[in-house]
């Protein structure tokens, strides 16, 4: 459909070949820096959120990193489209606003998986995904600054493989809720650069993509709140620390086993020293009731200090702490 042979015709201007830069309508300025600055203030807030219901330093680093990411993403494409609207005479000063617009979506990338890298247990490789996406933005960048908009495609392609790799990092965590939400923020993004490549085709079709990204980013964001900020939800996370209640089994003859798989461990750490939680599930020869005497008798008293439940924390230790717990047993 040819919307330059509709009303909506006057809502955009000819289509442009692909060496050169769209030139938005009046109509169409406006609405591009509408659709990203009204975003700015919800996003700061909901940075200082996820700040503020941080229980630990790595919670509190990733969150600054989300929020940093996602504030500055609105902030440099709202400082960008206000100059080319206003000051577009000024060839430099839009050039070097449309360099930080493209290097924010980089950081903003990989700012939107650092919580899920950082606050999730990978495994021996895919943690190095961690400092790798921030390699991945540096080098984006270093290629703004080099070719901007020389290489549009490969541009494009930079965003999407960017986006894509650590996506296949996090499909292979242990702990998979919010992956779902994950996946449909993503659908967010790829419908939206159809609208990205639709400039002189589709009236406000830059803005209809600065809408797909502002969804995108809100589920995104309900889902490392939901998953990974929320009170109750923090001490689930398998990287740092899980809450398990230790109560006094009321049968001697339920069954105690030593766990031979890593899911079903926890480690103790109490005075310095890491103790393996031994599961109940299963068949064995040791009863609930010897277990709790001979191996969490003696911290009874940190259990009193804490109601029902102990605090449980993972140091990533898990052939260490299969030992001490072998070690024990044979004991």
């Amino acid at each position: 459909m040819d919307f330059k042979k509709t009303k909506f015709g006057k809502f955009m201007n000819c289509r442009v070949p692909a060496s050169k830069r769209y030139q938005p309508t009046e109509y169409e300025h406006v609405a591009n820096c509408a659709t990203h600055g009204l975003w700015i203030l919800p996003s700061m807030v909901g940075g200082s959120v996820l700040y503020f219901l941080s229980v630990d330093r790595w919670h509190r680093v990733a969150a600054w990193l989300y929020g940093s990411g996602l504030t500055g993403l609105f902030i440099t494409s709202t400082l960008f489209h206000t100059a080319a609207w206003k000051i577009s005479h000024l060839r430099k000063v839009e050039q070097r606003f449309h360099m930080c617009d493209r290097m924010a979506i980089y950081f903003f990338i990989a700012a939107s998986y650092s919580p899920w890298l950082m606050l999730r247990e990978l495994g021996p490789w895919t943690c190095h995904m961690r400092w790798l996406i921030w390699v991945m933005a540096c080098i984006g960048s270093a290629y703004v600054c080099f070719f901007h908009e020389r290489y549009k495609l490969i541009e494009l392609l930079g965003y999407v493989a960017m986006g894509a790799v650590p996506a296949l990092v996090i499909l292979s965590m242990v702990e998979r809720t919010g992956v779902c939400e994950l996946a449909v923020g993503g659908v967010f993004y790829g419908v939206g650069v159809v609208f990205f490549k639709s400039d002189g085709l589709v009236p406000f079709a830059h803005a209809i993509w600065h809408l797909f990204v502002a969804v995108g980013a809100g589920i995104h964001y309900y889902a490392i709140w939901r998953y990974l900020y929320l009170p109750g939800t923090q001490l689930q996370t398998s990287r740092f620390t899980h809450v398990t209640q230790m109560k006094r089994p009321e049968a001697a003859e339920e069954n105690i086993i030593l766990p031979v798989t890593l899911s079903s461990m926890t480690d103790l750490v109490v005075d310095q020293t890491v103790w393996g939680a031994i599961s109940s599930t299963g068949n064995g020869t040791m009863t609930a009731i010897w277990c709790w005497d001979e191996t969490f008798g003696p911290h009874r008293p940190y259990n009193g200090a804490v109601c029902t439940g102990f605090l449980l924390l993972h140091d990533n230790a898990w052939p260490h702490v299969v030992r001490v717990c072998r070690q024990f047993l044979g004991g």
